[in-house]
């Protein structure tokens, strides 16, 4: 990831999951947390997002049957089933601003100053839903915050989540388990899973 100063961001997942800034080819600053993993193929099932703002970097790793692991504010956050996550069946993880946004077969979640929240699903819908991908999109100076779901793509806006299209009837099952979601993609929405893309 390349951020606003033209910084090139590199994670690094193993037995640790480090963190490395480039600049003009330069290493210059690195981070680590240790983590336990009993099976190296759950490392290419995980998933990462970072963002960078005013070279303020937010960071984010979801390791299936492990937890997940978020740097912010230059400091490390884990959540696993020993504090707060019960389920450990991620979908999507994506970082906003500083705040950490993912989901599981469960609800969806958020993530800020080292706290996790409760379940979101019903603060922004009306049913229950699952969020399959995110992905921020910039306009006027503004980032809004896109969601893919099992039924509906839309943008939060004023802390309600606001449809742009419904009735999609996209299941979630292991075998599409990889979403992604670009909006505003030349002025159409496109969103897919391993199998299919749609727009």
């Amino acid at each position: 990831k390349v951020d606003e100063s033209k910084n090139l961001w590199v994670a690094q997942l193993d037995n640790s999951l480090r963190i490395f800034k480039f600049n003009d080819g330069k290493k210059q600053k690195s981070s680590e947390i240790s983590i336990h993993v009993t099976d190296d193929r759950i490392l290419t099932k995980s998933r990462f997002h970072l963002n960078s703002q005013n070279n303020n970097l937010t960071f984010a790793a979801i390791i299936p049957n492990n937890g997940i692991y978020v740097f912010a504010n230059s400091k490390w956050h884990s959540f696993n089933q020993s504090n707060g996550i019960t389920d450990l069946d991620f979908i999507s993880v994506h970082t906003f601003g500083s705040a950490v946004y993912f989901s599981n077969t469960s609800g969806f979640y958020k993530i800020e100053n080292g706290k996790i929240s409760p379940d979101l699903t019903y603060h922004y819908f009306s049913r229950k839903h699952l969020v399959l991908a995110m992905n921020t999109v910039r306009n006027n100076s503004q980032n809004t915050l896109w969601i893919l779901t099992e039924n509906q793509i839309g943008y939060i806006e004023r802390n309600k989540f606001v449809p742009v299209v419904d009735n999609l009837n996209h299941k979630y099952n292991q075998r599409e388990k990889y979403f992604s979601l670009i909006p505003n993609y030349f002025n159409s929405i496109v969103w897919g899973s391993a199998i299919e893309i749609n727009t």
